[in-house]
C-alpha cells in the first residue's frame, strides 16, 4: 500500500535581521524612511501595509483600553489636583477632573484624528462624537 503525504503550504520564514531587530522604533522608522527613499519602487507597497496595520486595530479592544484608563483614575489623584496650590493659584475640582480626563482621552482623539486624516476611519464608533475641550 502507498502512503500519500499531504505537502504543508510554503510558510514564509522571517529573513533573519539580528541588526533590524535591536533598533528602537525611531531608528526602525528612519531605516524605513531611507530605504523607501532609495527604492521608491516600494513605496506602494509599504502604503498597503501601513493602511493594513491602521485598518488591523480592534474597535473593542480600543475602548475597552479606554474604559479600564478611565475607570484606573482615582479620587486621590483628583484630591492632589483641585485645591489651593504652593504657587498661590487654586484650581476648582471640576478643573482638575476635567484635565485628568482630557489626559487619558486626548491620545485616543489623536489617533482618531490620524486616522481619519488618511481615510481610516475604523475606530471611529469607539469616540463617538466626542468633543475636544483642551
Amino acid at each position: 500500500m502507498t502512503e500519500t503525504r499531504r505537502r504543508r503550504p510554503a510558510v514564509p520564514r522571517k529573513a533573519k535581521t539580528p541588526t533590524l531587530d535591536v533598533l528602537s522604533a525611531d531608528e526602525r522608522a528612519g531605516v524605513l524612511t531611507a530605504l523607501l527613499l532609495a527604492h521608491p519602487e516600494l513605496a506602494a507597497e509599504a502604503e498597503g501595509f501601513a493602511a493594513a496595520r491602521l485598518e488591523s486595530d480592534d474597535s473593542e479592544a480600543v475602548a475597552e483600553d479606554l474604559s479600564y484608563e478611565l475607570r484606573a483614575l482615582h479620587l486621590e489623584q483628583l484630591a492632589d489636583r483641585a485645591g489651593a496650590h504652593h504657587c498661590g493659584r487654586y484650581i476648582e475640582p471640576h478643573e482638575a477632573a476635567q484635565d485628568m480626563l482630557a489626559e487619558v482621552i486626548q491620545p485616543y482623539l489623536n489617533d482618531l484624528d490620524r486616522r481619519t486624516v488618511t481615510g481610516h476611519r475604523t475606530l471611529a464608533p469607539v469616540a463617538g462624537s466626542a468633543k475636544r475641550r483642551t
